[in-house]
């Protein structure tokens, strides 16, 4: 099933797969907590396009899929940003996680 509308967990995943400037991990996870939102910084370290290129599908929707893959396979994905993140992993300022999968029914 087709994802219309990124959400923020898809974008928290395009920016870990895809590495805007050459950001580090704990670099990028630091600046997605500090603004709040991964889709604003995905938009302000990825130009926008108008359309896909061959053979270079959209990292957003890719990112998605995954998401819905992770899901199918019954993991739950929560990230930095999630409420149900637990607060010693959002606050600690070492190897503080992006996002983590969590398996299980």
């Amino acid at each position: 099933m087709p994802v219309k509308e990124p959400s923020e967990q898809a974008a928290v995943v395009a920016l870990l797969q895809t590495r805007p400037e050459g950001k580090s991990w704990a670099d990028l996870t630091a600046e997605i907590v500090a603004v709040g939102s991964a889709l604003t910084v995905w938009h302000k370290l990825v130009p926008g396009q108008l359309m896909d290129l061959p053979g270079h599908p959209n990292p957003l929707t890719v990112a998605a899929s995954e998401l819905q893959r992770w899901r199918s396979q019954h993991l739950q994905v929560l990230s930095i940003l999630d409420k149900g993140t637990h607060a010693a992993l959002r606050e600690s300022t070492r190897r503080r996680r992006s996002y983590l999968l969590e398996g299980g029914s």
